[in-house]
């Protein structure tokens, strides 16, 4: 239901009369004391029909002169006939209307029940006149709605650097915040309306009011940081050249930088990052000195928007390309649950197939493996994707996919691989992944039997099948013999002849093949197979070395 729609059954007849204009009918139903102060479902008299729909002044200056008139009346919702002629006429109508009400003694300080004043409806509607005879009349120039919000603040939204100067040379508050905390300073450079923000920076200096440039919104994002993230240059430089503070930060540890990298504002950016104190910054996002100062990492932030021309100005100015950054959730990390929680721009660009931000951090000098032991492995966030791209773009750029955080560590790629696509398997065992690493002691066997298991459920492959597959390229001992079995306890598999198997020495041949596979990537990395194909050994040899023979190839 409407309750502002009117209801033709509840109207007076000297209500309709003045809503329709109809002159001769209003004085004949007055000449017969029609009553005056009937409301309608609105509560709306006679008079707010003439203030706010007659098409006739004459119908209002009529009821004003009745005797029975009060000029304050107010409708169910608190507003005066002063304040809707101020809210629904507009222009050279809206100054005649007004003019006479104001005449006949309307009060301008009256509010309605969402605490509207006339004057503030005059400068929505951008009446110059008007909003000049409410203050002549009286009106307080700092009075505010509900939520807070002055003339000053619409002024400064509508870019109507006029009204704002009348209501200024009026004695407007320009320290007045809304419920949001916002103040006309940080309205005007919001909307980047510079003649507004000049003016009132200009009066702020007059009146020693110059902190205010500063004066954050509830989550204390500043003036500066608005303009900024807008991507208004000129409310930018202004704001800057006016004592603004480019270091401050928001309630969650944003600056103005940050709000300029989320827009891609890149003439925004490099103002700032002249302004700003850039090392603290740099410092504590490279890997070498890495420190978790509660801030998102503007390199990392860029790579989230997908604003490439602030990525490329942040690393121009000495943002590392493998800075560091608190990992979003990795679920499949869990089963791996050595592996840390930060993670290069490179990586996060990874998670997010942004095929745009790795070629510029790699243009920059990215590395496609952990810069340090702190950060987890670029590939393990290619390997969350079905699609082959990233993972390739990082082989072919030397990625390493026998990394290990310290000496005895499992092989966190291959076991990644295992939780995630066979696809990936099969590319890791071609370019030198060595699964050998992931026995080297009791406790990392434990997490190849784990993700060994996640496999195996998943792909629904035979445990026979699996296992003869890993010895291909594992050299048989204690910790190889103690998973074997555990995954045979697991899967209760017919497996009798591996088991036996693995009661022997591996064979001189699987020795060889492993040891040299070894040696080729310690020299080459994932460039093995081009190099063993350049080796010019028997073909039958150099098939299985490259293990062409189980069709571990690239499509």
């Amino acid at each position: 239901m409407n309750f502002a729609e009117s209801w033709s059954d509840t109207c007076s007849s000297v209500g309709y009369a003045t809503r329709e204009g109809n002159m001769n009918l209003l004085e004949n139903l007055l000449k017969e004391k029609k009553p005056v102060d009937v409301a309608d479902n609105r509560g709306w008299r006679p008079l707010h029909e003439a203030a706010a729909a007659s098409p006739s002044i004459d119908c209002l200056e009529k009821l004003l002169k009745h005797g029975g008139t009060d000029i304050n009346w107010t409708t169910h919702e608190g507003e005066t006939a002063l304040l809707l002629a101020c809210k629904r006429r507009q222009g050279v109508n809206a100054n005649a209307f007004v003019r006479l009400l104001l005449q006949h003694g309307a009060d301008p300080n009256i509010l309605d029940n969402e605490e509207d004043s006339p004057l503030l409806e005059a400068v929505r509607n951008a009446n110059r006149y008007v909003v000049e005879q409410l203050v002549l009349s009286g009106a307080n120039v700092n009075a505010t709605d509900c939520s807070k919000w002055s003339p000053l603040h619409e002024a400064a939204a509508n870019k109507d650097p006029n009204l704002l100067q009348l209501l200024l040379s009026n004695e407007a508050c320009i320290d007045v915040q809304d419920e949001c905390g916002m103040t006309p300073i940080f309205t005007a450079a919001q909307h980047g309306c510079k003649n507004c923000l000049q003016e009132l920076l200009h009066v702020a200096k007059e009146r020693n009011q110059e902190q205010i440039v500063n004066i954050g919104a509830e989550d204390w994002a500043t003036p500066l940081m608005i303009a900024a993230q807008q991507g208004f240059v000129d409310c930018v430089e202004i704001l800057l050249d006016n004592g603004a503070d480019p270091n401050l930060k928001t309630s969650d540890n944003a600056t103005a930088l940050h709000l300029a990298v989320q827009g891609d504002n890149k003439s925004c950016l490099e103002i700032l990052l002249e302004k700003m104190n850039l090392e603290p910054l740099i410092k504590a996002f490279h890997p070498s000195t890495y420190e978790d100062i509660n801030m998102i990492c503007p390199v990392h932030l860029a790579v989230e928007w997908g604003s490439y021309g602030s990525l490329r100005a942040l690393l121009a100015v000495g943002f590392s390309p493998d800075s560091l950054y608190t990992c979003s959730d990795q679920a499949l990390s869990r089963m791996i649950s050595y592996l840390p929680t930060l993670e290069t721009a490179i990586s996060y660009a990874a998670f997010k197939s942004d095929r745009m931000s790795i070629s510029i951090l790699l243009a920059a000098g990215a590395s496609c493996s952990p810069p340090v032991p702190e950060s987890s492995h670029p590939l393990l966030r290619a390997m969350t994707h079905a699609e082959l791209d990233v993972f390739q773009i990082f082989i072919e750029n030397g990625t390493n996919v026998n990394y290990q955080r310290h000496s005895g560590a499992s092989n966190e790629v291959f076991l990644y691989a295992l939780l995630t696509y066979s696809s990936y398997l099969r590319l890791l065992l071609y370019h030198g992944c060595d699964p050998n690493l992931c026995f080297q002691n009791e406790c990392e066997m434990f997490f190849f039997v784990r993700c060994a298991g996640s496999f195996l459920r998943r792909e629904r492959i035979p445990l026979r099948d699996f296992l003869k597959l890993m010895l291909r390229f594992l050299l048989v001992s204690k910790t190889v013999q103690s998973a074997f079995y555990e995954l045979n306890t697991m899967f209760m598999g017919d497996i009798s002849d591996i088991l036996e198997e693995l009661n022997r020495p591996s064979p001189l041949k699987q020795i060889c093949t492993v040891k040299l596979r070894q040696h080729l990537y310690s020299i080459h990395g994932v460039r093995l197979p081009d190099v063993i194909q350049h080796l010019f050994l028997p073909s039958i040899l150099e098939e299985y070395i490259i293990c062409n023979d189980l069709k571990f190839w690239p499509d």
